[in-house]
């Protein structure tokens, strides 16, 4: 005759995490005459496992860690009303457990670069700002995701190279491993065709321009009283950086006339003078002016015209 039993088993989490739960049922029996004197522990019913007496039954649970990380970016304006110089990118950075192991351990590394590819640095965070199961910092329970802050003050660097760009590595540890799961940030859209491990961009516009001033001042070389040949136009050239980004490579091209619109060549200059904020010549910070100086001893031909246009 052959007896049977039912049990059941409701698997808990800490179950799924060491991959897995091993049973064994001890039978005793009475026989005739005598109490408790035939025993037998339980096979699994699988004698080809080259096991085949008194083996436990095995239930293998596979791991499945997953971890989704996603970046997205607002910004802060500082009040001037445009996207630019001052203003603060705050990033929201989540990390959810999709899969079915608890995870401990969880570390973020931020990438931060601007457009030419050049390192930024974070004005502040990664920091832990929340989680939906409330576990502490660093843990993740199935189906949790936590949340961390960071932001990012534009600097003029990041405004020349016309973006800021800016991704996070998650990595966190499963219960039988260090450091064995991994997931690249993306950026929560998934319309613009990058469905994976894209960075999270924030573009930020320019409005290069400059404004050139020419003034003219007269030395009275000859003390006659009058401007006439022989006397020297002193020019002063004022070139203004009143755009949002910084130049490079300026260069002055000076065109000089007289009223007949006759070339004239000019005796001396355009040389560079000085700048406002102590830049190289040929480059301008933005708000910066340098300035550049010229001169013209009038000839008889300009006299002869009446005029000079410089």
């Amino acid at each position: 005759e052959t007896a049977h039993y039912t049990a059941t088993f409701i698997l808990d989490q800490s179950i799924i995490d060491i991959g897995g739960l091993i049973n064994q049922v001890v039978a005793t029996a009475s026989s005739p005459g005598n109490t408790n004197d035939l025993t037998d522990i339980s096979d699994d019913g699988d004698d080809t496992d080259g096991n085949t007496e008194d083996d436990p039954t095995i239930l293998i649970i596979n791991p499945n860690p997953i971890i989704e990380t996603t970046k997205t970016a607002s910004i802060n304006d500082n009040g001037d009303g445009e996207l630019g110089l001052g203003d603060t990118i705050e990033y929201t950075i989540t990390v959810e457990n999709l899969g079915n192991v608890t995870l401990s351990g969880l570390t973020l590394e931020d990438t931060l670069t601007d457009g030419q590819d050049n390192t930024l640095t974070l004005t502040s965070g990664p920091s832990f700002e929340s989680s939906t199961m409330d576990s502490l910092e660093g843990a993740l329970q199935v189906g949790e995701m936590v949340t961390y802050l960071a932001t990012y003050v534009i600097d003029q660097t990041a405004v020349d190279s016309g973006q800021v760009m800016n991704t996070v590595l998650s990595t966190a540890s499963t219960p039988n491993g260090t450091d064995d799961v991994t997931d690249r940030s993306d950026d929560g859209d998934d319309t613009d065709g990058e469905t994976e491990d894209d960075e999270t961009v924030t573009l930020i516009p320019q409005s290069p321009s400059i404004e050139v001033t020419k003034t003219a001042t007269i030395t009275d070389n000859n003390e006659d009283g009058e401007n006439n040949a022989g006397d020297t136009i002193n020019y002063t050239i004022t070139v203004e950086n009143t755009g949002d980004v910084t130049l490079t490579g300026l260069i002055l091209e000076d065109v000089l006339t007289d009223g007949q619109n006759n070339a004239l060549n000019i005796t001396s200059g355009p040389v560079f003078v000085t700048s406002d904020q102590g830049t190289t010549e040929g480059s301008l910070a933005v708000g910066e002016t340098a300035t550049y100086s010229a001169t013209y001893i009038i000839d008889q031909i300009a006299v002869d015209s009446g005029q000079v246009m410089n």
